[in-house]
Formats: C-alpha cells, sequence, structure tokens
C-alpha cells in the first residue's frame, strides 16, 4: 500500500501538483482509510461483546443491587377515596400486595405502605354533572427504609351521570306545560319554573372503593442498600 503511495506521488502530483498538495492529500487518504478500518472492526466484533460495550450492566455489590427503573409495583387503595371529600394535592394511602425482587432479593415487601396523590377531583353538580376523582402513586419504602419515587398510570373513576335526565326534564315539562295551558290556564303558571328542573337534579359523586389496584413503575434506577 505505502509502494503503491509513492508510485502515485511520484508520477501524478509531482508532476501536476506541489510537495504541500501532495501531502496534504496522502494523509486524507490515510484517514479515511483508519476510519474504514474502525468501522469494520466494530461490525466483525461479536454480538455479544457489542451489546456489552453499549448496555451498562446492573450493579449488583456485596452491600448494594440495583432497582432498575420501569420495574413494576403492584398496589392497592389501602382506604376508600371519594369526590365528595377530597382535594388536588390530597395524600391518599396505598399498599404494596406483591413484592418487588431482582433475582432472589426482594427489594419492596408486601403490605408497605405507599403514597398516593390526588391530582384531579370535580364534585357532583347540578344538571346531572357527576363526580370524579384521578389518583397517581408518588413514592413506597424499599426494604433499607428509603423512599422509591414511582411514576404511576392515573386511576380514574366517575359518578353516576345523570345530565341526560336533567335536560330532558327541563325540555319536555315545559312543553307539556305548554301544551296544557291551551286548555288550562292554571297550567301556564308552571311552565317557567318547569325550565328550572335540571338545577333540582344532582349527579353522584364517586367511591373507589378499598382495594382498587393502582398500576405504578420505579421513576429512576435507585440503588437499594443489602
Amino acid at each position: 500500500m505505502r509502494f503503491f503511495y509513492r508510485v502515485l506521488k511520484h508520477y501524478f502530483f509531482h508532476k501536476y501538483l506541489d510537495n504541500r498538495l501532495a501531502g496534504c492529500f496522502m494523509r486524507t487518504i490515510t484517514l479515511i482509510h483508519c476510519r474504514l478500518f474502525v468501522q469494520i472492526l466494530v461490525l466483525l466484533l461479536p454480538a455479544t461483546i457489542q451489546a456489552s460495550l453499549a448496555i451498562p450492566l446492573p450493579i449488583h455489590t456485596d452491600s448494594s443491587i440495583l432497582l432498575p427503573r420501569g420495574t413494576p409495583v403492584s398496589l392497592e387503595l389501602l382506604e376508600p377515596a371519594s369526590s365528595n371529600n377530597l382535594q388536588v394535592g390530597n395524600v391518599v394511602e396505598l399498599s404494596v400486595y406483591v413484592p418487588v425482587t431482582v433475582g432472589d432479593l426482594t427489594l419492596i415487601k408486601p403490605n408497605v405502605y405507599a403514597e398516593g396523590e390526588v391530582v384531579r377531583v370535580r364534585k357532583a353538580g347540578i344538571f346531572g354533572r357527576p363526580g370524579s376523582v384521578t389518583l397517581q402513586a408518588v413514592s413506597v419504602k424499599a426494604t433499607d427504609g428509603q423512599s422509591i419515587p414511582l411514576e404511576s398510570i392515573e386511576l380514574t373513576q366517575t359518578g353516576k351521570d345523570r345530565r341526560a335526565l336533567a335536560w330532558a326534564g327541563s325540555l319536555i315539562l315545559p312543553a307539556v306545560g305548554v301544551f296544557l295551558a291551551a286548555t288550562n290556564p292554571v297550567a301556564a303558571a308552571f311552565t317557567l319554573p318547569a325550565l328550572g328542573f335540571g338545577l333540582l337534579i344532582k349527579g353522584k359523586d364517586v367511591q373507589i372503593p378499598a382495594k382498587t389496584k393502582v398500576r405504578a413503575f420505579v421513576k429512576r434506577d435507585v440503588l437499594i442498600r443489602l
């Protein structure tokens, strides 16, 4: 290869270009060949070696073990949660009902307390509007006592919707009053009040029962002390 470079440099570059430009070209060619060699070497490496280079191995020492991000944590409500008495930001109590293990080690024990939060709440209202509650898990205690942050699939439940009944009554009752007013003047007096029938119909608040399941996952990698 080096002999070829010398011949090329002697018969072409010395004839048409100066030595400085010829040297620059030769260095560029050498750099291209080096990069090509590195790429071929990477492609020829065994898949296991490539994987070990790309993905860091879990940390596991005699004193600690890694609880990876995304590890599922199975939770359930300890007490009922009602849209009638909750507010956004209220803490709700959860409990682990399936132990979290890595290999043969239990890192989060069953029946351990976990913390949840009310992220949205709406009380039942007039015209049949139902109440609703949205909860999510926030954290849980590991076996070493530290708080493990969680990201959670939101749990949302809604009470009984009675809006159809409220609006139907607000439209049908006045229409009946107008029809009867043609033959009975007394019925006309009830036509306008009938428009407010929907104000008397209230939706139902929701109460999420205890033992309702909440799906959550470890938010980030955490080292658990053994």
